[in-house]
């Protein structure tokens, strides 16, 4: 008598994909409101989500319907555009949520209030290799303490200093951690 393992699982089919049931799509390629030139960041906050394109245009979508909230051009895109971004509490109030742009050429992390996003809440960094400096910074995280305050601020980036820094809630620079390099796989020789 032969008996196969029974678990639940499909055993006859392990390698074929699993088709994914597409609930809406939002957006479309384009430049118009609700459109996007090659998406690069997305992150979901109270309104909505929140979404950045190659075209520097930071863009709060309706997740019921797909429609354009709000569009907010960045500042400069000269030398470049963000590629993430991240809904957090606003610097010094909880209550406030905050658009968090590690804007990757500008070598600088802004924060936009959405109430009144044409200036920006603050600004930090700089190009460098120094303690709280940037080259090619891609994305920022932040932690918040119990009462919902900012309490620290993670920003990681490429091309060079491949690192992530930490800064406090007043955008003090603290210590980093990570940096380029390749090593060995002890356990298989190869290179990782």
């Amino acid at each position: 008598m032969l008996l196969a393992p029974s678990s639940g699982c499909d055993a006859s089919t392990p390698d074929q994909p699993t088709a994914i049931r597409i609930d809406r799509v939002l957006g479309e390629p384009g430049r118009s409101p609700g459109q996007f030139i090659f998406p690069r960041g997305i992150d979901a906050g109270a309104e909505g989500l929140w979404i950045v394109d190659k075209t520097g245009r930071v863009q709060l979508i309706d997740t019921e319907w797909g429609e354009p909230r709000q569009v907010v051009q960045m500042p400069a895109i000269e030398r470049g555009l963000p590629t993430g971004l991240t809904v957090a509490p606003a610097p010094g109030d909880p209550t406030r949520e905050a658009v968090w742009i590690p804007d990757t050429h500008q070598q600088r992390v802004y924060i936009i209030d959405p109430a009144s996003p044409d200036a920006p809440l603050a600004e930090f960094g700089g190009f460098g290799r120094g303690p709280g400096e940037f080259i090619y910074l891609t994305d920022v995280a932040v932690l918040t303490d119990n009462a919902g305050r900012v309490e620290r601020i993670y920003v990681s980036e490429y091309g060079g200093n491949d690192r992530v820094s930490i800064f406090d809630a007043s955008f003090r620079f603290l210590n980093s951690f990570g940096s380029f390099g390749v090593a060995d796989d002890e356990r298989s020789g190869e290179i990782v």
